[in-house]
């Protein structure tokens, strides 16, 4: 393998601050993460996104992801429409059981 040749991979995300995240936090939100892994151009290990102020009802993108200098995330390169800046996390609002 020639360690100078940028690769094509997909990449984990590794979400940080779930415990501390305001929507679930105060308002009693769920996590769900809608994608766990980016195909980028690059070589480093895992990607790490911060959702301890993500509130109920919000969400972070592909083009919320903070890369390391000279990688990018393929699905946006060509993407000048934003048409392929997906969610990549999001806090939804508790689900409410009724009693029958």
């Amino acid at each position: 393998m020639d360690e100078k040749k940028t690769l094509t991979m997909p990449l984990p995300i590794h979400f940080i601050g779930e415990q501390d995240c305001v929507g679930v936090r105060t308002s009693g939100g769920i996590i769900s993460h809608l994608i766990n892994d980016v195909e980028i151009s690059c070589l480093p290990e895992s990607i790490e996104l911060d959702i301890t102020h993500l509130d109920l009802n919000e969400s972070l993108h592909l083009s919320d992801i903070k890369l390391p200098e000279g990688v990018s995330i393929t699905t946006l390169m060509h993407d000048e429409n934003n048409e392929h800046d997906y969610a990549v996390v999001s806090v939804l609002p508790p689900r409410i059981e009724i009693d029958a």
